[in-house]
């Protein structure tokens, strides 16, 4: 059996492992042409749109995860206590609008129990730990479509103020819902064959 410390690392590379490629999934990545070849001022183009598009991928996953990763130290921590985690710490340090605290705090507490349950169960991966936790499909993928509508509920709430700066953000937003779905739903397929 892993250690508490063990489990709370393949959890966080699990985390960090999904947003990247969400990341990759969301992000449109610039593609390359046979013109590349005839005019090489192309190519040169290409290199930098490239290079733009793995530091935007980087960065996207990086802010992406911080939530989960700020989440999994607090469950961390409380479990190690035996106090319970500190919701109202996160939310205070999200730098999110009062706005949007109730979705952005339900989204917490799915997040928050199903890594609690994690770090409660055996497991040498992340699949023989959502194995032991879960116990089958049929739950885990209970516990993903719970998580989809907190996070769906958290996104309405953050998008109309996003879409302020940034008018395409729903675009953005739907891209990430569709995308997060489709990458949870295929790693329990393989999960629990």
């Amino acid at each position: 059996m892993s250690s508490l410390e063990a489990k709370k690392e393949f959890v966080w590379k699990h985390e960090q492992q999904f947003a990247y490629t969400l990341a990759a999934n969301v992000l449109d990545k610039p593609k390359a042409t046979v013109w590349m070849i005839l005019i090489p001022i192309i190519l040169v183009y290409h290199m930098y749109r490239h290079k733009k598009y793995v530091e935007g991928r980087r960065m996207f996953a990086e802010n992406y995860s911080k939530t989960p990763q700020n989440l999994l130290d607090k469950v961390y921590l409380a479990i190690k206590k035996g106090a319970d985690v500190d919701f109202d710490d996160v939310i205070r340090h999200s730098g999110l609008s009062k706005d949007v605290y109730k979705p952005y705090r339900q989204w917490l507490a799915v997040l928050a129990a199903h890594y609690e349950d994690l770090l409660h169960a055996d497991g040498d991966n992340m699949e023989t730990l959502i194995r032991s936790a879960y116990k089958n499909r049929s739950a885990y993928l209970l516990f993903l479509n719970q998580l989809k509508t907190v996070e769906k509920k958290y996104y309405a709430a953050l998008t109309p103020l996003l879409a302020k700066e940034d008018p395409a953000v729903g675009k953005t937003v739907a891209k990430i819902e569709r995308q997060s779905e489709f990458i949870r739903r295929e790693f329990a397929e393989k999960t629990f064959p």
